[in-house]
C-alpha cells in the first residue's frame, strides 16, 4: 500500500469530502526546451480527493467511454508498451503514402471545464441541466473549478486524475470523428492518407469540432 492509500483510509471516516469551497493549487514549472517551459498545477489534497471519488463512483461510465475509441494509444495507462503502439501505428499507416500529423494548442491550459459536460452528453443537453448539481457531468465540472479557484479555463497539468479527464474527454471527441482513420496519443493526431481530400476534409472537420468546444489546432 503506497503512503498517499495508507493516510487516505486513515481519514476517510473522519473527514466529510463534500466541501464546496475552492482552494489553491500549487503552480510551478520545470525545463522543457530552450524555449519553454512546461507548467504544473497541482491540486489541493482535499479537492484532489473530492475529485478522484467522483471518478471511482462513476468509474463504470468513464470506462465505457475508455473503452469505445479504438483510435486511442493513451487510453492504456499501465498495459500500453512501446512496442504495442508502434505496431498499431504502423499498421494503420498500411497502404498509405503520407502522414499528417497535427495537436491541439495548449491542450491542457485551455480546456474550458463547462465544455466536458457539452462533450459528455452534447451542448443542448448540458446547457439545458447546467444547474443540475445532480448530473455527474456538472458535478466532475465543478469539481475541477473547485481544484483551482473556481476557475473555468484549464484543467490541473500533473496528476492522474486529470490525465484521466483528459483521456475522456478525448475519447468523447473520437467518437465524433470516428469516420476518419487517424490515431490519436492524447491530442497529438496522426492521420495516415493518399489523396490531399483525405486530409483536408479531416482537418476541416477536426477543426470545427474542437471550435465547439473552444479550443483550436496548433499553428
Amino acid at each position: 500500500m503506497d503512503s498517499l492509500t495508507k493516510v487516505f483510509k486513515e481519514i476517510q471516516h473522519q473527514v466529510t469530502f463534500k466541501s464546496r469551497e475552492d482552494t489553491i493549487p500549487i503552480e510551478f514549472s520545470i525545463y522543457k526546451n530552450d524555449n519553454e517551459r512546461r507548467n504544473f498545477k497541482l491540486p489541493n489534497l482535499y479537492s484532489y480527493i473530492c475529485l478522484c471519488l467522483h471518478l471511482l463512483e462513476y468509474k463504470d461510465k468513464y470506462m465505457e467511454i475508455l473503452g469505445s475509441s479504438d483510435k486511442s494509444l493513451s487510453k492504456q495507462f499501465y498495459d500500453s508498451t512501446f512496442y504495442k503502439d508502434k505496431i498499431k501505428r504502423e499498421e494503420n499507416r498500411i497502404g498509405k503514402k503520407h502522414i499528417f500529423k497535427t495537436d491541439i494548442q495548449n491542450f491542457y491550459p485551455t480546456i474550458y471545464t463547462h465544455s466536458i459536460p457539452w462533450i459528455l452528453v452534447g451542448k443542448s443537453v448540458a446547457k439545458s441541466n447546467k444547474n443540475n448539481n445532480k448530473e455527474y457531468y456538472n458535478q466532475l465540472d465543478s469539481l475541477i473549478q473547485r481544484c483551482q479557484r473556481g476557475e473555468t479555463h484549464g484543467l490541473p497539468t500533473g496528476s492522474f486524475a486529470s490525465r484521466l479527464i483528459a483521456e475522456i474527454y478525448m475519447c468523447q471527441l473520437d467518437e465524433r470523428l470516428k469516420e476518419y482513420p487517424y490515431i490519436r496519443y492524447v491530442d497529438d493526431f496522426e492521420l495516415p492518407y493518399n489523396d490531399e481530400i483525405e486530409k483536408s476534409e479531416f482537418y476541416k472537420e477536426l477543426t470545427k469540432e474542437l471550435s465547439c468546444l473552444n479550443l483550436k489546432i496548433k499553428s
